[in-house]
């Protein structure tokens, strides 16, 4: 039986009609794995800090046509080195709590893709979950979410944390594009509160005001 022929077994009408398609963006998976525990190891050995694997499926976004036909918007703002030890510095003189966090997940909480990108299931298949039944190696699936690996993720991510951070009545900084800060005139000092953004990573420093109201 021939490649099509086989295929034909295990794909839908629908999918064939993609897989045949030369125009059609189709982008491969893969799984990656790291030790979250590598960095603070240093010189030490896995006995005394043992390994915390973590696996992340992404996909392999240099195939992505639309972004060799330079078609997507890349650039994404982060929070300067600087900027982020001017808060952690300050913090103190304003009797400012400082706290991070990490968004679990981040780029699938952005907004639905505005362009039609394919996914190719890995070697490996992927298991059942809630909502989705299994899928088979080479299935061919279409992306809703920017997925890890995409070039346009971090700054689909950025736009809908900003709307997000503004909507808490946050003031954008005008120099710097990843720093908000929260005022109020009644009180001295002004200054309440201020949030800096690293893509999905979040360093804060507030008042008691500011972490009671959001």
């Amino acid at each position: 039986m021939d490649q099509g022929g086989i295929m034909a077994l295990f794909a839908s009408e629908e999918q064939l009609e993609v897989i045949n398609d030369p125009k059609a963006n189709i982008v491969d998976m893969r799984t990656v794995v790291t030790d979250k525990a590598e960095a603070e190891r240093g010189d030490r050995t896995m006995h005394e800090v043992p390994p915390d694997i973590r696996a992340r499926l992404v996909t392999k976004g240099y195939m992505d046509k639309d972004l060799l036909a330079g078609r997507l918007k890349t650039d994404a703002p982060t929070l300067p080195t600087e900027v982020m030890n001017i808060q952690l510095m300050t913090a103190q003189s304003f009797g400012h709590k400082v706290e991070q966090g990490d968004v679990e997940a981040a780029f699938l909480n952005s907004p639905p893709m505005s362009r039609t990108v394919y996914l190719r299931v890995p070697r490996t298949g992927l298991p059942e979950v809630e909502g989705c039944r299994a899928l088979r190696p080479g299935e061919i699936v279409r992306a809703r979410k920017c997925v890890y690996g995409f070039s346009d993720a971090p700054i689909e991510w950025h736009t809908e944390h900003r709307k997000g951070i503004l909507e808490c009545q946050a003031r954008a900084s005008s120099v710097c594009p990843t720093l908000y800060s929260w005022h109020d005139a009644q009180k001295r000092p002004a200054l309440q509160g201020s949030l800096g953004t690293r893509v999905d990573d979040d360093l804060m420093r507030f008042s008691s005001a500011v972490r009671d109201r959001y």
